[in-house]
């Protein structure tokens, strides 16, 4: 049987996707393109409105164009529809959060399938397709963020035993080219083994980079900060995201955030003091209830001077089962117009910051991944995570190269291999 998997959303959701597909290639299955699938797996989001918006536009899609095709839908959107009693047209199967681990079993029994005594790993998903393997170690929060929906879909935080999360690692290593492991969670800052497990990556594995997805206040302390002072330092990634969601206080606290303006700016300080090279990112949240235009200004005044470069912004959408659904009888909501016109705001204001960051590393010499060939060279990802274009003629392979980075065109990073 062929079969493809679509994901949506976080980080998660794809370490999520690449663990299924390798499982489904234990069955036996092939892994092959959407318009030759026979199941299509789709790994859906609904931290927006527009997310699960997207995931019943592509159902639509893939009955139209293959009406034989059979779809299984898992993940938040799956789970939300569920908990609604929806009727979800395109979809043959639903399978919540909880349910997610046990759809390979699922498969299996429904096609009476039998493992393979032996089977062949084949680099599978954006991450594992260049060498990088996204692997999920904490799911579900226990915070409840008035705007978030998430802890209603995937629960109360959990976490990854750290030996077997390394275990997974060294089998994978074993057999598949990994030169970077990305190691994510819906809520990091609740995964109390998180120091621990990075230690036992660099001291038993030989993993030449080891990355993070969002991080916390929670992880940003002072055993985490040593890592980066130790012989391992140039094995960890430059790049830093760390949620903010608002430059106001009063905002924040609307939000039911778990830190002060304050404390969230002397961790970006001590972190930017430690690793000096590093990029920090964040995500914010533009259109939040009683947001008004000075509350936006503060937030805009905070980001423009903060040593944050890159940002995810989003425009604040209502979501079920959250407290904003209630606190919208109380609190006024900013018009769409209003949110269009802050959102470009913060895109331009990110843009000014981004390009002045590229531009102080014009002529430094950094280490990059190879990603892919491209029709003018190789794209490869930098240890602070931007992407650069070596404009290269022989022949690279995914691994890493030292660059020299030479000019910004169109917004790009251009660099010699050294």
């Amino acid at each position: 049987m062929r079969f493809h998997i679509l994901t949506f959303g976080c980080r998660v959701n794809a370490a999520e996707s690449d663990q299924l597909a390798l499982k489904l290639l234990a069955l036996g299955l092939k892994h092959v393109s959407i318009s030759e699938a026979e199941l299509v797996i789709i790994n859906s989001c609904a931290i927006t409105a527009k997310a699960v918006r997207e995931v019943r536009q592509l159902l639509n899609q893939l009955k139209e164009q293959n009406p034989g095709v059979l779809v299984y839908v898992t993940g938040c959107a799956a789970t939300l529809w569920e908990k609604n009693h929806e009727l979800i047209k395109g979809a043959d199967y639903l399978v919540n959060n909880l349910n997610k681990e046990t759809l390979p079993n699922l498969i299996q029994e429904k096609f009476s399938l039998k493992p393979e005594v032996v089977f062949n790993l084949k680099p599978l998903g954006k991450f594992l397709k260049s060498s990088r393997l996204m692997v999920k170690v904490q799911d579900g929060c226990d915070y409840f963020c008035t705007y978030c929906i998430v802890p209603y879909l995937r629960g109360r935080s959990k976490g990854a035993d750290p030996q077997q999360v390394l275990q997974y690692i060294k089998t994978l290593s074993e057999q598949l080219p990994i030169n970077e492991v990305i190691l994510s969670g819906i809520n990091l800052g609740l995964y109390l083994e998180f120091n621990q497990l990075i230690r036992l990556l660099l001291k038993q594995t030989k993993l030449p980079k080891i990355s993070f997805g969002s991080l916390y206040m929670e992880n940003i302390n002072a055993e985490f900060l040593d890592f980066y002072n130790s012989p391992f330092s140039d094995r960890l990634t430059r790049y830093f995201h760390i949620p903010l969601q608002s430059g106001s206080p009063k905002i924040l606290s609307l939000m039911r955030r778990r830190y002060t303006l304050e404390e969230y700016t002397a961790k970006l300080a001590t972190l930017s003091q430690t690793v000096p090279d590093a990029l920090l990112a964040t995500d914010i949240i533009v259109g939040f209830l009683d947001e008004t235009a000075t509350d936006f200004a503060a937030t805009y005044a905070y980001l423009e001077n903060s040593p944050l470069v890159r940002a995810h912004i989003f425009k604040y959408s209502q979501r079920e089962f959250t407290a904003g659904t209630l606190m919208a009888k109380y609190h006024f909501e900013p018009t769409p117009e209003e949110k269009a016109e802050r959102s470009a705001a913060l895109h331009q204001l990110f843009a000014k910051k981004l390009g002045r960051f590229q531009e102080a590393l014009l002529g430094q010499r950094r280490r990059a991944l190879i990603l892919r060939p491209l029709p003018e060279g190789y794209l490869g990802l930098l240890d602070n995570g931007l992407e650069v274009i070596i404009p290269n003629k022989e022949k690279l392979v995914n691994s890493f190269v030292n660059v020299e980075i030479q000019l910004i065109k169109l917004t790009k990073l251009l660099a010699k291999k050294v």
